[in-house]
């Protein structure tokens, strides 16, 4: 799936990563953790990232901070490495997509 989104709606959002890993925001203030009834729960597996869980879900790397956001409390490493075997919530590409456009926060 591809996420019809323009550019400027994600890179307004998006956190951006320092070279010393340090996770820095730019235009916006991290989401809180909020559970929707059409969210997908996922089991993840070795080697799993929050990109390539992006690019399945929503068609955008670009996107891993929403995953990332719905899930702070248990990614308290890296915020592209993630543990082996946690659940987490991933929500819906519908929701992604109209959040995103209407510019509300997901």
């Amino acid at each position: 799936m591809n996420l019809n989104i323009p550019f400027s709606s994600v890179t307004s959002r998006c956190p951006v990563l320092s070279i010393q890993g340090k996770l820095e925001f730019s235009l916006r203030v991290p989401l809180e953790e909020v559970e929707r009834p059409d969210d997908i729960l996922y089991v993840t597996r070795p080697k799993d990232r929050l990109t390539l869980l992006a690019d399945r879900y929503y068609g955008d790397v670009r996107l891993w901070w929403v995953i990332y956001d719905n899930n702070a409390s248990q990614l308290t490493e890296h915020p592209l490495d993630i543990p082996f075997g946690i659940t987490l919530r991933i929500p819906s590409p519908q929701a992604v997509e109209l959040e995103l456009l209407n510019g509300a926060a997901i």
